[in-house]
């Protein structure tokens, strides 16, 4: 007989649905009530299910630190199917080895062995539902041409029916009408720095015909991703330096170049190795279509397909959680060393003349089936792609106009 019992990672809210009222339509009306429905949502399964009230009282009554026979919640009023439901769903982890329940002992064990906080977790596994957000309510436009003649037109019906954004300029209320403000000397600098920095932009257009140089991508990868330095903290600690900065210096992000058009180099996947500064050719996609793939990972964005490389980002959660163990604010600090990484990368292809773009709108289970990532040690968070952009001013990025602090008016 199996024993249960309560997963430590999941959640349950509750979500108000729409529900078509039958006798309204059966004579010719649409209407709708409002239900509510408990919700639970899984990091065993990524999978959100609904919840009954007897459900929910089940799962209190079942300890996470304990396995309990199912006699003993049987003679607690608890029915055997109700608690296989469950386990099914991974909210309740079951003894039993009929898949797929064995495979959720052990997602559990390596959540809880990388120190993963429940909330993290939930938000996490929440996250990685593919899809694109946009502005035009469910119905993203992604193909280059479509972005370039239905932008204005997509961004005028959204703030018609939404109403404008906040400002894009913060200008706090005063204090007191006597407080005062301090202007501040503008600083313009020159040099190729300044120069980079005033270059960064998105690209979003490659040009075929023009492939990526292999040291164009070796300099894009060492000087974003590479160790630059070291540090022996312990005998079993060392610390690395990057050109960006990391919480705890624990630098828990990876990078996987998929190579559509680097000269020299064969297209497919690879990892890249920051201790012998090389690309580890690794287990190839099935399909050969590596443009239709690009598209599929940033999850229906066309631009994508364009890229000369795409640099898969993931983060080894262990690293950041075995310091910083059982903590929410910990996955935080993960994604804003991503960010780091995607600025240094961006400035990088900026004084290179080369086009970048960032995008966490991404496909993250394609993503982790081809590069065989568990998602729990380590899984994907967001893809840079890299490339040299098209030369006519048609590269469906934004095209900004000079601005100068308190002088231009808009």
């Amino acid at each position: 007989m199996p024993a249960f019992k309560r997963s430590r990672y999941f959640h349950v809210y509750l979500a108000d649905q729409q529900i078509l009222d039958l006798e309204s339509f059966l004579t010719g009306h649409l209407r709708f009530s409002v239900q509510q429905q408990l919700t639970a949502v899984s990091a065993l399964t990524e999978t959100e299910s609904a919840l009954s009230v007897p459900e929910l009282q089940g799962l209190g009554r079942v300890p996470s630190d304990r396995w309990v026979p199912l006699a003993e919640l049987t003679s607690a009023g608890i029915e055997p199917a109700t608690l296989e439901g469950l386990a099914a769903r991974g909210l309740l982890l079951s003894s039993s080895d009929a898949p797929p329940l064995p495979a959720l002992r052990q997602r559990e064990e390596r959540l809880a062995s990388a120190q993963w906080d429940a909330t993290a977790a939930f938000y996490h596994f929440k996250a990685k539902q593919p899809g694109v957000i946009g502005v035009t309510d469910g119905h993203t436009v992604v193909d280059l041409e479509d972005v370039a003649a239905h932008s204005e037109e997509n961004f005028s019906a959204f703030v018609e029916k939404n109403g404008p954004p906040p400002s894009a300029f913060h200008r706090r209320a005063r204090v007191t009408a006597e407080a005062p403000i301090f202007e501040l000397p503008l600083a313009i600098h020159q040099g190729e720095f300044f120069d980079a920095l005033r270059g960064r932009r998105t690209a979003r257009a490659f040009d075929a015909t023009r492939p990526l140089s292999s040291e164009e991508l070796a300099t894009i990868l060492y000087f974003t991703f590479g160790c630059h330095g070291y540090a022996r903290l312990s005998k079993d600690v060392v610390a690395i330096k990057r050109t960006s900065p990391s919480g705890g210096c624990m630098h828990p992000i990876e990078v996987y170049p998929l190579v559509l058009n680097v000269e020299g180099l064969p297209t497919g996947l690879y990892h890249y190795d920051t201790f012998q500064h090389a690309l580890r050719r690794l287990e190839q996609p099935e399909t050969s279509d590596l443009a239709k793939l690009a598209v599929e990972i940033l999850a229906g964005q066309s631009f994508a397909g364009s890229a000369h490389v795409l640099l898969l980002m993931t983060a080894r959660f262990e690293r950041n959680f075995w310091k910083y163990r059982n903590n929410a604010k910990t996955y935080s600090v993960v994604l804003i060393d991503a960010g780091h990484l995607s600025q240094t990368c961006y400035l990088l292809c900026s004084h290179l003349g080369l086009g970048a773009f960032f995008s966490a709108a991404i496909n993250a289970p394609v993503v982790e089936r081809l590069l065989v990532l568990d998602g729990v040690t380590e899984g994907a968070i967001g893809v840079l792609g890299c490339g040299r952009p098209v030369t006519t001013t048609e590269d469906y990025g934004l095209e900004f106009k000079p601005f100068e602090p308190g002088k231009t008016e808009l």
